[in-house]
């Protein structure tokens, strides 16, 4: 809850500006806006605790959620001019003025309080969706820490962040870029290490990578329904043992095609964690994958072993 006695300062942090910026804001909680990912963007304004409208009032204008009738998007309600100041105090960052026009208009209507009061138990279920998924990355990168150190946790971290918003390569330009590590990295990882790293993959459930898969992409937009994990795994642990990328690429590509390429991040993270594939399994698969996203990322997987 707010600290009435206090003032609430909030910095918000935007990529490009310090200024407010209402399109980052997914929900409300505590009177502090968060992003679709979680994170935490703090306006730049002073605001006294008292001025902030509660959190209910916040996430129904985020959503675009009618005050009155408690539908998304409602033609009616956007008609009327009390909601155009509600809707521009609220892009201004303005939240007394929100606070008192909302109060004054829409605070005594309760006809349609269960249709509202739905609404906001799904933008409630949205956020600890989120948090599940932020909860389930750290939980990557602490284990990651843990059994291969601080250059493979900043590789777990940066992979989401690298992936966001790009697309993938196609499978010919994958395979030009692995190639040209191919040697290098079949120096360092033999034919009894392949087999092991594969075994290893083999003895997973593809349904706990589904679980898995389901945790991280919770917030993101997909889903993970339309994915084959028995087919994906096979194909990945046919790859390792082989060294025939190929096929691996394709069914990878076709998958982050249509779901976009954090979705490698999530199939990443969702075969790795806790699995005992060593640092040689944990470097070559983000190698692999790497190849579906740029240079770079192959380089810093494969430097952590060495090569």
């Amino acid at each position: 809850m707010y600290d009435n006695k206090s003032t609430i300062k909030m910095i918000f942090r935007n990529m490009s500006n310090d200024k407010y910026d209402y399109r980052l804001i997914k929900y409300w909680e505590n009177g502090r806006p968060f992003s679709d990912r979680g994170v935490h963007l703090m306006p730049t304004q002073e605001i006294v605790a008292e001025q902030m409208p509660g959190d209910d009032i916040l996430n129904l204008i985020a959503n675009n959620i009618c005050a009155v009738c408690g539908e998304i998007n409602c033609p009616h309600w956007k008609k009327e001019k009390s909601y155009q100041d509600v809707v521009g105090a609220y892009r201004d960052g303005a939240f007394d003025k929100l606070r008192r026009i909302f109060k004054i208009k829409y605070a005594a209507l309760h006809m349609y309080d269960a249709k509202k009061n739905e609404e906001l138990e799904k933008i409630n279920a949205d956020k600890e969706e989120i948090k599940e998924s932020v909860k389930f990355a750290a939980d990557f990168h602490k284990e990651t820490f843990e059994k291969y150190g601080e250059k493979a946790e900043h590789l777990s971290k940066s992979l989401a962040d690298k992936t966001q918003g790009k697309n993938v390569r196609n499978v010919d330009d994958a395979l030009k870029a692995y190639e040209k590590y191919r040697k290098d990295i079949n120096k360092k990882i033999n034919r009894k290490d392949r087999d092991a790293i594969a075994t290893a993959l083999e003895s997973i459930e593809a349904g706990d990578i589904a679980n898995n898969f389901k945790k991280f992409s919770k917030g993101l937009g997909y889903t993970s329904g339309a994915i084959d994990f028995v087919d994906w795994l096979s194909e990945l642990a046919n790859a390792v043992k082989t060294d025939n990328w190929r096929p691996f690429f394709i069914k990878t590509g076709s998958i982050a095609a249509g779901l976009g390429a954090t979705t490698v991040a999530g199939l990443a993270f969702s075969v790795l964690l806790g699995t005992p594939v060593g640092i040689l399994g944990y470097s070559l698969i983000m190698a692999s994958l790497g190849a579906l996203i740029d240079d770079e990322w192959i380089e810093e997987a494969i430097g952590l072993v060495g090569i």
